[in-house]
Parts: structure tokens; C-alpha cells; sequence
């Protein structure tokens, strides 16, 4: 699989990313075997699949635990990113990031991300400061940023700190940061990794219709705000008639060129401008087979045009905020 430079960063990634949220088990995913996340990881550096994405916060650390496991013995052939949270207090960011390292069990990770930004520019400096700090030591390789808007990433160039990538919710069904958000990343020199790339499975055409949408993959935008059922609050209606639309334009483009949607959609994301790398969850051996498919396929100018045109409706409806958990007053992705 051919790699791609991370954006300002030098460092070589392949166009699939594993996400490891689910590695380690919890209450978001349900369990999740060991010998399965050791399985994935291996067949995905063996195939030169060797992005991984991980956050202390998944499964309370147990996913960073989990592909510590799983990367025993094959450590240098793995790109590792993991992300912190912000927390009013600063002071803890490097314990707790050697807490992760620990949990990793390695000496360094390629990239340290903010999970998600503050608006407080003074916390902001002193995160920055701190990332800065153990990239100087040579335990982080390269800082990184996640869910962050143009005056969040141009407070983050003044505060005169640099990121090689920003990690966004993106793929054709949400497509809000192709409006500024990515434009000002490429003027940056900040590669792109989407996260949400399958919509949460929606976008394989695995449901047959929205109600059998599991209430806690149904919070966003997306869907009417009843099918979350009191989980997320985003006020709004949805687009569903829109997003059927484009699930029957995209089942289509499939069966022409007899491949499966999530082919297309993974094939579609990766010829975007400025997209890196797309990020998906992999649980066993044969969802992985079936999302290097997706990063091997080829897609022609016309049918990538005939898709763009058939999900414009959808980002016309949904807008530009770049947030698809909250109404789009409350966005935090500014």
C-alpha cells in the first residue's frame, strides 16, 4: 500500500488508519478479544498498514494497553498517534502522558494530539507548551490536533506552536470541513484524517433502514434527532431522505464495478483534496480484509464526480459546521 507524508510531519503513512477505539473492550463497543486485536494488528503491518489511532481516553486506557499488546515485537514498523483531552489544569499532561506510554509499552509516539480544542488561549499555550516539551525530549515526534476550526487552528499559529495534522469527522456524507477547515490545513502544511470515515457502518449498507440505526450510532446530525432516543440532543430533523438518496446512488456505482460500497466510499474520501489518511474501526480479520479493499480502490474522475454531485444535498442541508454531535449553534469545531 502506497504510503503518504503526514502533512508537515516527514513521517510516511499509509492511506488506512486503524482505529483503535474498540481495542481493550468497554462500554461503547461491548468486548472485544485480544486475540482478534492481535490478529488485526498484525495482518494490517502486514499488509503496510501502519497507522494506528488510539486516545487515553478510549475504554478508560485499555485501548492503548491493547495495541501495546498487540504491537509487541513490531513496534518500529507502527505510526502511533494518541490524544488527551484538555483539562482545566494542565499540570498533569505529562504524567499522564507517560502514563500512556506505559500503557503503550514504548519510548515514544509519533504523534501527540489535543482530542479536542479549548477557547481558552492561555490552557491552549500551556498544553502547547507541554507537547513541545516532549517532542524536545524525543518521547513525541510530532504535535498533532483534533476537531479543530480555522480560529481554533489559527489561534494555535499565533500561539507560534505547529501541528502536522488535524483529525476531523469526514467522508462524503459530511463534508463540512471542505469549506474552510481543509483549505486552511493545506495552507498550513497539515495532512487531513478522517475519522467517522463509514459513518458508523451506515455508510457499508448494512442497515436496512434508519430506525434499526443502534440508538448510540445515531446521534448525529444526520438522522432525526428521536433515533438517538434521549441520548444526544442536536435539535434537528436530519437528512434522511438525502441520505437515502445518496445510499442508493452509491449501491449502484458498487454493483456497476462490483465492488462494495464501503469500497466506494473509502475510494471516494482518499481522492479528496488534502485527505491523508481515512481512519476505521477493524474488530476482527474480516472487517480489516474488507477496508484494504477500500484503500486499494482505484476510482475514475467520472464516478468520483457523479457521488460528489449526489451527496451535495446532504452538505447543503447539514450545512458547514463541522460538529455532527451538537446543534449547530453550540459547534465546537469553530
Amino acid at each position: 500500500m502506497e504510503k503518504r507524508i503526514l502533512g508537515n510531519s516527514g513521517i510516511a503513512v499509509s492511506p488506512i488508519a486503524i482505529g483503535c477505539w474498540s481495542f481493550g473492550g468497554g462500554a461503547y463497543w461491548g468486548e472485544q478479544s485480544q486475540k482478534d486485536v492481535d490478529a488485526v494488528v498484525n495482518m494490517a503491518l502486514d499488509n503496510q498498514v501502519n497507522l494506528f489511532d488510539c486516545a487515553e481516553v478510549y475504554n478508560d486506557g485499555d485501548s492503548e494497553l491493547s495495541l501495546g499488546k498487540a504491537l509487541k515485537g513490531r513496534r518500529d514498523e507502527a505510526v502511533i498517534i494518541t490524544k488527551q483531552v484538555i483539562t482545566p489544569d494542565q499540570d498533569d499532561t505529562i504524567a499522564r502522558f507517560e502514563a500512556s506510554l506505559k500503557r503503550l509499552d514504548t519510548d515514544f509516539v509519533d504523534v501527540m494530539m489535543i482530542h479536542w480544542p479549548t477557547n481558552d488561549r492561555a490552557l491552549m499555550e500551556r498544553t502547547l507548551t507541554r507537547y513541545q516539551q516532549l517532542v524536545d525530549a524525543g518521547k513525541v515526534k510530532a504535535i498533532g490536533i483534533s476537531n479543530f476550526g480555522v480560529k481554533q487552528m489559527t489561534m494555535v499559529k499565533e500561539l507560534g506552536f505547529t501541528s502536522c495534522v488535524n483529525e476531523l469527522h469526514y467522508n462524503i456524507a459530511s463534508r463540512a470541513i471542505e469549506h474552510e477547515i481543509i483549505p486552511m490545513c493545506q495552507d498550513h502544511g497539515m495532512g487531513v484524517l478522517t475519522y467517522v470515515s463509514l459513518q458508523q457502518g451506515v455508510l457499508t449498507g448494512k442497515y436496512q433502514s434508519f430506525a434499526d440505526i443502534p440508538p448510540r450510532q445515531a446521534r448525529y446530525r444526520h438522522y432525526d434527532v428521536c433515533r438517538s432516543q434521549g441520548m444526544h440532543d442536536h435539535k434537528g430533523s436530519g437528512a434522511e431522505a438525502e441520505l437515502t438518496a445518496l445510499l442508493s446512488v452509491l449501491d449502484g456505482v458498487a454493483k456497476e464495478q462490483n465492488v462494495t460500497i464501503m469500497e466506494v466510499v473509502l475510494g471516494w474520501a482518499l481522492r479528496q483534496q488534502g485527505i491523508t489518511s481515512a481512519i476505521v474501526g477493524c474488530r476482527n480479520l474480516e472487517q480489516l480484509s474488507d477496508n484494504l479493499k477500500g484503500g486499494s480502490f482505484v476510482m475514475d474522475d467520472a464516478t468520483c464526480d457523479l457521488l460528489t454531485k449526489a451527496s451535495q444535498p446532504i452538505y447543503e442541508k447539514l450545512g458547514t459546521c463541522a460538529d455532527y454531535l451538537f446543534p449547530v449553534d453550540q459547534c465546537r469545531v469553530i
